[in-house]
């Protein structure tokens, strides 16, 4: 129990948490490449956002992950971001 309300204490201080899980049913294929097959890695990292978590708190550590799209297409990160209820949600700029 006192790790449950620690987890979400922190999840609420921080505004935004940070998770990655290896997604073999989804991101890891085998695609034709130039005659030959190529195994892809995918991991997928989801921001679990808050109500009024700052911009820069999310959206920076987003960005730098995003852009492992662009340094290979075969391993990557995907950025998503979700929250506790599956509702969207307000930023602190934005109220």
């Amino acid at each position: 129990m006192k790790k449950t309300i620690v987890a979400l204490l922190a999840l609420s201080v921080a505004g935004c948490a940070l998770f990655f899980f290896n997604s073999q049913a989804a991101g890891s294929f085998t695609a034709p490449k130039r005659g030959k097959a190529v195994s892809t890695k995918i991991l997928n990292a989801g921001f679990v956002c808050v109500e009024k978590v700052y911009n820069s708190e999310l959206m920076a550590p987003y960005d730098v992950l995003q852009h492992s799209l662009s340094r290979d297409s075969t391993n990557y990160i995907r950025c998503f971001i979700v929250t506790p209820d599956g509702k969207p949600f307000v930023t602190f700029e934005s109220s």
